[in-house]
């Protein structure tokens, strides 16, 4: 605190002096003189201890609250800052609280540190005041400071009595701080035994000082190095014995400041484990060792990370092996016997660490084995019997058996069916039907065991034997359609006795017999026919079995296929087949659209069969392939396609596709007045009211309005493939017509052949000519022009005017009739005389002459 002595002592409304200075205190001491009814002033930093480059604020305040009313308020007053322009920085002011924000400043001196300002408030303000807020950035570096210097030279109160021999300042004081330097975090870091690591450290300082690193807790394959430019590189190098995790590995970067200051960052290190391969000590490239003869080779292994080691082998015959002593060490060991002898290559001993992974090392040696003793041979052989048949209960087998090469001493034993054999023969008892007869000799010397076997199959007559006969086909009780029938079944004999002699016959008709099964061609006549096989059966003990099958079987002859009719039954189809010969068998959908099917339960052989469909939905067409099958094969396909046309569906077609094989169309109509159809982009229509309208298509056809009508479509169909057609109605509400596409008629009163389309435009003389009161003009549009041409059909008088006009409009190819009744326009009728026809049709115009009569 410093205070400073102005003027001597001035006592102000009976104020009593209690202390005096009696001088004045230097700059920078903290020496206060104490006054009663005193006036404080203070320059106040918000932060007195910043560091570089930060922003500071700095309070001017006045306290008036020691003097008593009215000398305390204060009024005017003028006063100097200054301040160290090397340490700190002038920005800007910023007004106090009213009445004291708008003071008069003098900022010429700023940059040398000096601001000069004086203000003045009519009638004063008491209490604490702040009179003016600066702020200022820090420029020094770390330890220079600097006093914020505030003197008044002049202070008021309201009585216009200076203040300044009672005014005590205090001055602020800025010193600068060290910033510590950042240093940047460190992330975890991994690597593997064996490897190099850099790692690489950087850290930043506020005063732009020089950092130094260091490094605490690092083991002792990690090297800080510090590059003096305030980055280090860490470097780690650990060793096949470092594995494992390092934790809080810090480094440390310290600035050069004044107090020095640090900022740490750790991490952790992990260091994975490395396995490295097992050592195994090579075998021989050759080893050679001799028959009979047992040889053991040492095998060795060192694991460089101390894992245990397991032996394997492969390509080791089979008279060797690997014995493993679990420490890494083991005996390879051959006991090679008589035909052992060879060359055996690329024997391989393998040794295999348990580390993760496990890794190997191997060896390789080639083996021979010297050819140094003869063969273990023995045979066995059946003289008698060789095989064959036999009626007795017992066989006697007789052997013959064979030894070379043994060694040492000798036991050999030879059984037949396990009966020993003690003097070259031995007798075998028989079953009925095939018996195995097995001769085995078993031979052991000092070194093996040699094993042989005969044996022969003996077919035991012991019994009588039986037959199993069954005819499969035909059927007992069909129905044949043909004088010639073809007898099958199987036949076989029971107990597995295989016959000397077999045959079968059918009525006497020789069979011919392939395994189990048999066949013979047998004429039947009309009428039932009893048909009889026979199996006859006799084995070599002459043995007969005789077994028989009678079925039987009747004779019709029937050629034609089933029949079928059908009616409409509301939006659903109900039909019936017929075959009144062989009768029906079999009734099966071959396609279903939009129908499900009911058929009456029969017994095959029915004379006819009812059946029903039903639409799934009654807004689509119902199309369906019902084959029925007669007893003779016979088929037949029933195959319409039905669709209910509505006056409901007016501007919403009926588009769907049929088969070439249903090429009539027969509507039977309920009231509509006209059905357009468009079969594979050609147009036809039936109307009822076949003169009605000025221009009609010549494939308009008359339809009653009850009843139906019959068209042949064979002109228009494809072959073999489907057909499009596009169905449009037109009708009174509730009127609507049965559409029937069938492969044959029923009932139809006539068949309708389908105009063509012109080749060429034509324009033909109207009939009749002369006409009262119509007359009809044709005319066609060919079928190479695009659909959609325009089209004007005229009527003009002889002075050239438009009398009427029949046609102006797009239309498609094909023949057409125009009618005109004589009148104009306005529908007034025209006077009798000569007039004139023209059409116009893209590039096409003609012209003609017609005359009307009174």
């Amino acid at each position: 605190m410093r205070s400073k002595w102005y003027r001597p002592l001035w006592c102000a409304c009976g104020s009593v002096l209690l202390l005096l200075a009696a001088f004045t205190p230097a700059r920078g001491q903290d020496v206060e003189i104490v006054l009663v009814d005193s006036v404080r002033a203070e320059s106040v930093p918000n932060n007195p201890k910043p560091f570089r480059n930060d922003t500071i604020r700095v309070a001017i305040n006045v306290d008036m609250t020691a003097l008593q009313a009215p000398s305390n308020r204060l009024t005017a007053y003028q006063t100097t800052l200054k301040w160290n322009k090397n340490v700190i920085r002038f920005l800007d002011t910023i007004s106090a609280p009213a009445p004291w924000n708008t003071p008069s400043l003098n900022l010429d001196s700023v940059l040398v540190g000096r601001i000069e300002w004086n203000d003045f408030v009519a009638g004063g303000t008491s209490g604490k005041i702040n009179i003016l807020n600066l702020r200022f950035r820090v420029t020094g570096n770390p330890g220079d400071s600097t006093f914020l210097d505030l003197n008044f030279s002049e202070m008021t109160n309201s009585a216009l009595m200076s203040l300044l021999p009672i005014l005590v300042t205090k001055d602020g004081k800025v010193t600068v701080q060290n910033g510590p330097p950042r240093i940047t975090d460190i992330p975890p870091q991994t690597m593997s035994e064996g490897g190099t690591l850099n790692v690489p450290a950087t850290a930043t300082d506020p005063e732009n000082g020089k950092i130094k690193f260091r490094t605490v807790n690092f083991p002792a394959f990690g090297v800080l190095t510090d590059n003096n430019n305030n980055t280090a590189t860490i470097l780690f190098t650990p060793d096949f014995n470092a594995a494992g995790v390092y934790s809080n590995l810090m480094v440390i970067a310290t600035d050069d400041g004044i107090p020095a200051k640090s900022d740490t960052t750790t991490f952790t290190l992990t260091v994975n484990n490395v396995n490295r391969p097992p050592k195994i000590t090579p075998l021989p490239a050759q080893i050679t060792i001799d028959e009979g003869v047992t040889t053991d080779i040492p095998v060795t292994a060192t694991d460089p990370d101390g894992d245990g080691i397991t032996l394997g082998n492969r390509n080791l015959p089979a008279f060797a092996a690997l014995m493993d002593n679990g420490n890494g060490t083991g005996v390879l060991r051959f006991t090679p016997g008589r035909s052992d002898a060879g060359d055996y290559l690329n024997l391989k001993v393998f040794a295999t660490d348990n580390g993760v992974p496990p890794l190997s090392d191997s060896t390789q040696s080639n083996l021979r084995v010297n050819n140094t003793q003869s063969p273990l041979v023995c045979k066995i052989e059946i003289v008698r019997p060789r095989g064959g048949t036999s009626c007795s209960q017992e066989v006697e087998v007789c052997v013959s058996t064979t030894i070379t090469g043994a060694v040492g001493p000798v036991t050999s034993v030879a059984t037949v069916n396990g009966i020993p054999v003690l003097t070259g023969c031995v007798k075998v008892p028989l079953v009925n039907g095939p018996n195995n007869i097995v001769a085995r000799l078993t031979v052991k010397d000092a070194q093996e065991t040699c094993v042989s076997a005969d044996s022969v199959t003996v077919i035991g007559r012991l019994s009588p034997f039986s037959c199993t006969l069954n005819i499969t086909a035909p059927a007992d009780g069909a129905l044949i359609c043909s004088e010639n029938v073809d007898v099958k079944g199987t036949a076989s004999i029971v107990g597995n006795i295989i016959p000397l002699t077999s045959k079968v016959d059918v009525n006497g008709v020789p069979a011919t017999l392939t395994g189990s099964s048999f066949s013979a061609p047998v004429k039947i006549d009309a009428g039932l026919n009893t048909l009889i096989a026979t199996f006859t059966v006799t084995d070599s003990c002459n043995n007969t079995a005789v077994c028989r099958d009678t079925i039987r079987v009747r004779l019709r002859i029937d050629e034609n296929a089933p029949t079928c009719a059908f009616s409409r039954e509301g939006k659903s189809v109900v039909g019936t087949f017929f075959d009144n010969v062989s009768g029906i068998f079999s009734i099966e959908p071959v396609l279903l659209l939009n129908g499900k099917l009911t058929v009456e339960q029969f017994t095959p052989g029915a004379p006819k069969v009812d059946f029903r469909v039903d639409p799934i939905d009654e807004n689509s067409r119902l199309s369906f392939d019902l084959k029925a099958t007669d007893g003779c094969g016979n088929s037949h396909i029933c195959d319409p396609v039905f669709l209910q046309l509505t006056a409901d569906r007016a501007n919403n077609p009926y588009v769907f596709q049929f088969r070439s094989i249903d090429r009539y169309l027969q509507l039977t109509n309920k009231g509509l007045s006209e059905v357009r159809v468009e079969l594979n982009n050609k147009r036809f229509s039936f109307s009822t009211a076949r003169r009605g309208g000025s221009v009609q298509s010549l494939g308009v056809y008359a339809m009653p309005a009850e009843g139906a009508v019959t068209l042949d479509l064979l002109a228009y169909l494809r072959d073999n493939e489907d057909n499009d057609i596009r169905i449009e109605v037109a009708g009174p509400a509730g009127s609507s017509a049965d559409l029937l596409l069938i492969d044959e008629l029923h009932g139809a009163h006539h068949a309708l052949t389908l105009q063509e389309v012109p080749l060429s435009y034509e324009l033909s003389q109207n009939y009749p000519n002369p006409f009262n009161p119509e007359t009809i003009i044709r005319f066609g549009i060919p079928a190479d022009i695009a659909a959609g041409t325009p089209v004007q059909l005229r009527i003009y008088n002889m002075l050239g005017e438009v009398v009427r006009t029949l046609v102006d409009q797009p239309m498609q190819p094909g023949n057409y009739t125009a009618r005109w009744n004589g009148r104009n326009e306005r529908g007034i009728q025209v006077a009798a005389g000569v007039y004139i026809y023209r059409i116009v049709a893209g590039d096409y115009r003609a012209t003609k002459r017609m005359l009307m009569l009174k």
